[in-house]
């Protein structure tokens, strides 16, 4: 029996073991769950968001530095900040007063003159076509630029004028492109440098003429650039050939070493210094680096200081689990608890689903943005390809020319009239066709340059395809023709291995397309050579004006302008700028007023050279797609948080049913539901907590009702007597108080004012106060003199409740016509008659309380009340009221008080009273019923103001 014992007991022992194992398991499954995984889970879906924040903030920020680079050196190319200095200086010129010597002139005026790294020469011209020259600055070539500008204004120069202006300008100056291009700089050759000039007329009169000799050096053209722009962060500039450097928003010294080193490398995107940084190399040798502060960008800091939070949320909860036991469903009612277990269940995996569908939702709209970018791309290519298209119609256009019957026989009339009438229409420039033997048979004839070297390229053709002996020139100029037809250096040996392909060449007045063709001449077409000459710019002036899409928006590099117009979109001109000077699609975006948002495409011309086109795209569809998706997302989430809810509630609601219908009613109790009834909840512990409860509600539906008849004695509105101010204010300690105060009109005109005390609370001081409400409105009715009122309350009391409780009572009969009172106090603290000088008196009149005793024979006494004479009556609840020292108010500081308040309205009189009260209890609660009754004889004055305007009763006003 010894060993089954102890073999029972060992194995009761390790039962406990296993099953108290077993419960440290569950408790610490359950802390993990409720404790350990809601400050986990948030920290590393914070810390998946915060790293894609960094990634997408560098990827951004990388983007922007490439985009302000090309824009940057788009807009710091000489052409460029030429004409921006050059508008600049026009708009200034044209604000000013060109009439010297009066007040505002234009030598008061401070100019925006073009920057000193141009050396350009700047002339003004009044309205009269006088040169004006700023104080301190010289022009060279006053004679030659004034004339040129006066030549401008004509529209037309001489041959001898031409010569002189090639003399400054160089040989390629053409007097027709500077007419057609003005505000637009024009390349011209002065020597052996290379220059610009642009010129702009005012339209009343006068203008500005910018003579740029010689372009700039590119070291401190960008440094210039640069140094006027607007662009944030660090920017360098380096010339490794002449070893110079230049540095803003940062020391050129300890960037030497750090660009040298990404030089080695190729240049490229790299972090230096807390910057990402881009260089650049440009075309010039110039190297130029941008970089923008990444701590915008860096959330290490937030990353530690969630991890450190985490970590010593966790350290602390453990404590506390460890310590005490808590979790966060402690003391919590049974239904939240279940709720809450069902929201962890559903919080964690949402949270770390909110954290992977943010990151699918930005590449989302990476995407669709991606697939508008696309189209766009492709909707400019075919633009361009158009151009493209025209060529070859072009072709095929003048070889529909070139084989009519008229271009292919010597009728010279029939066929110079159709080049006359081709030139007309502006289909052609120059037209000609020529005989084995150099005759000029079909000719509209354009530049007189462009003929002459017509008839000598004609002459290397035909002996070239058709084997024609040409004699030998004549003339220096035939020589050197002859000479730059074989010049491989000149490109003309290509032109004259390519008939029947327009070929561009710039000769003569402007850039021309160039077509020609030979045949071998027989006897019915003697034909050998035929010609087309057309305009370029007219070429590509037609396809921008006639040939782009609606929406699609052009830049012409060459003119400076937009075809057809200009974009109504911002930012065209900087996505223009990057898309030209990096070679490639740019895109962007932009926002509207309204929330609107516009997805920008730059293209630059592969077709058409010298232009980029660029579109606009409605983001409208990507937003509302990624709005759907977000809203479709947010919908899976709830309804999987509403799932979970549904699920913990039905669960609680078929466990916990008893508990939560009496729960229910608690609540209605609370908001003072008193119609709330606990369903019938069988004969269990339940059932009979359940009936105790609905009891409870029937007495408390009792005490409201009683409190409610208790608040019905009380007067509603007090009557307006003449000459006289009444307020009274009755504040109860609990629902069902004992204290009471009224005042009535008697027939006679008098007025009964009534305040009565009964000792307790609850139902049977309501009771009370109820029956002496009506005793005192009888007595009004049937006009009892004080005496008889006494005695009729005492008998009452007496017979009602025989002693067990009392009731004090202060009575008051006023004759508003002849100002005098009778009062009589039974057992009620005295009234207080503040005199309009400011002394109180008490009206002491010593009795015993009502109900002491069955017959009491009643002191009445009389007094009078003058003009500005206040009455005060009042409970022992003012007088009783203790503070944290458990010291009373007191008589004497109600009297002083009383003294001192009773000079107005009895309205304010009873808010200074109870404010001074409420001032020395502090936040002790009341211990006892409070109420106050103020008459008051108003002065003379208002007296009789109150006659005037009131309707007179018997000597009072009913309410």
């Amino acid at each position: 029996m010894t060993a089954f014992a102890a073999g029972a007991v060992e194995t009761f022992s390790s039962g406990d073991r296993v099953r108290d194992g077993f419960g440290r398991y569950v408790r610490f499954a359950g802390f993990i769950l409720l404790m350990v995984l809601p400050v986990v889970a948030p920290f590393f879906v914070a810390q998946r968001l915060y790293i894609d924040r960094e990634i997408d903030g560098a990827m951004r920020l990388e983007e922007r530095l490439e985009r302000e680079i090309s824009r940057r050196l788009f807009a710091g190319a000489t052409r460029e900040r030429l004409a921006r200095c050059f508008q600049r200086l026009y708009d200034a010129t044209e604000k000013a007063n060109f009439e010297s010597g009066k007040p505002g002139g234009i030598s008061s005026f401070a100019f925006p003159w073009i920057p000193v790294e141009f050396e350009a020469q700047t002339a003004i011209f009044r309205s009269d076509d006088t040169l004006w020259t700023p104080p301190g600055k010289t022009l060279d070539s006053r004679y030659v630029l004034t004339r040129f500008w006066k030549d401008l204004g004509r529209g037309a120069c001489t041959a001898s004028d031409e010569r002189l202006y090639k003399s400054l300008f160089g040989n390629r100056f053409i007097f027709k492109r500077f007419l057609e291009n003005p505000g637009v700089p024009v390349s011209i050759v002065p020597g052996n440098l290379d220059g610009y000039v642009v010129w702009r007329r005012r339209p009343a009169g006068g203008g500005l003429l910018v003579f740029l000799s010689r372009l700039p050096d590119p070291f401190l053209n960008l440094v210039g650039s640069i140094s006027h722009s607007r662009y944030k962060g660090v920017w360098v500039v380096v010339d490794p050939g002449k070893r110079h450097i230049w540095s803003r928003g940062g020391n050129r010294h300890i960037w030497r070493d750090i660009i040298e080193e990404a030089r080695l490398r190729g240049g490229g995107s790299f972090l230096a210094l807390g910057f990402l940084c881009r260089l650049v190399r440009q075309s010039d040798g110039l190297w130029l680096m941008h970089g923008r502060s990444v701590e915008r960008l860096s959330t290490k800091i937030p990353r530690d200081r969630l991890a450190v939070f985490s970590l010593l949320a966790l350290i602390f909860l453990s404590v506390v689990w460890l310590k005490t036991g808590w979790t966060p469903v402690a003391g919590q009612r049974l239904t939240p608890s279940i709720i809450i277990f069902f929201i962890l269940a559903v919080l964690v995996p949402g949270g770390l689903m909110i954290g992977l569908g943010d990151a699918s939702l930005r590449e989302r709209a990476k995407v669709l943005e991606e697939e508008v970018h696309t189209a766009d791309v492709a909707r400019l290519r075919f633009v361009d390809r158009l151009y493209g298209q025209r060529c070859e119609e072009l072709v095929t256009f003048y070889r529909r020319i070139r084989d009519l019957p008229a271009m292919r026989l010597t009728d010279e009339p029939r066929a110079s009239g159709i080049a006359c009438e081709l030139n007309r229409k502006g289909l052609v420039t120059h037209l000609e066709t020529r005989t084995f033997d150099n005759t000029l048979v079909a000719s509209h004839k354009g530049d007189p340059r462009l003929c002459n070297f017509v008839a000598f390229f004609s002459d290397e053709i035909m002996h070239r395809y058709l084997g024609k002996k040409v004699a030998p020139p004549s003339t220096p100029i035939g020589s050197l023709l002859r000479d730059m037809m074989g010049s491989p250096r000149l490109g003309f040996v290509s032109i004259l291995e390519q008939p029947d392909v327009p070929i561009p060449l710039y000769i003569g007045t402007e850039d021309n397309n160039w077509y020609w063709d030979v045949r071998t001449p027989t006897a019915s077409e003697s034909i050998a050579y035929f010609m087309i000459a057309q305009s370029e710019p007219w070429n590509k002036d037609r396809f921008l004006e006639k040939s782009i899409l609606p929406g699609v928006f052009v830049y012409d590099i060459s003119r400076r302008r937009w075809c057809p117009g200009v974009p109504h979109f911002p930012d065209a001109d900087g996505l223009v700028a990057e898309a030209l000077m990096g070679r490639h699609t740019a895109r962007g975006a932009v926002s509207l007023a309204g929330g609107r948002r516009l997805l920008l495409t730059a293209y630059p011309g592969t077709s058409l050279g010298g232009v980029c086109y660029i579109t606009a795209s409605d983001a409208s569809p990507v937003q509302q797609e990624m709005e759907m998706t977000r809203r479709l997302y947010r919908f899976v989430w709830l309804l999987a948080l509403g799932l979970a809810l549904l699920a913990a509630r039905i669960v609680s609601g078929a466990l916990l049913l008893p508990i939560s219908s009496i729960t229910a009613g608690i609540e209605a109790l609370d908001r003072g539901d008193l119609e709330h009834h606990v369903p019938d909840l069988g004969r269990d512990e339940f059932g009979r907590l359940a009936a105790a409860f609905n009891e409870l509600m029937d007495e408390r539906r009792q005490i409201d009702l009683g409190r409610e008849v208790q608040r019905r004695i009380l007067p509603a509105c007090l009557p307006d007597v003449i000459g006289y101010e009444l307020a009274y204010r009755c504040i109860s300690m609990t629902e069902l108080g004992g204290d009471y105060c009224d005042a009535l009109p008697l027939p006679d005109g008098r007025l009964l004012l009534v305040i009565c005390d009964v000792t307790g609370h609850g139902i049977s001081a309501a009771l009370l106060t109820t029956m002496a409400k009506t005793v005192v409105a009888t007595g009004a009715q049937r006009s009892w003199d004080l005496a008889s009122l006494l005695d009729r309350l005492n008998a009452m009391v007496n017979q009602v409740v025989q002693k067990k409780k009392l009731m004090t009572t202060a009575v008051i009969l006023l004759n508003p016509t002849t100002h005098e009172f009778e009062w009589s106090c039974a057992g009620h603290p005295a009234p207080c008659l503040r005199r309009a000088d400011g002394t109180v008196e008490n009206l002491h009149n010593p009795q015993f309380p009502i109900g002491t005793r069955k017959k009491v024979i009643w002191k009445i006494s009389v007094s009078r009340l003058e003009p500005g004479d206040s009455l005060v009556l009042y409970t022992d609840g003012i007088i009783e009221a203790m503070n944290e020292a458990n010291e009373m108010f007191t008589y004497e500081r109600f009297r002083d008080t009383v003294g001192e308040c009773a000079t107005g309205a009895p309205e304010a009189t009873i808010e200074s009273l109870l404010a001074i009260n409420a001032e020395h209890i502090g936040t002790v609660p009341a211990n006892d019923d409070l109420t106050l009754l103020v008459l008051r004889r108003l002065p003379l004055q208002k007296s009789l103001l109150q006659a005037d305007g009131g309707c007179l009763n018997n000597g009072m006003l009913r309410c």
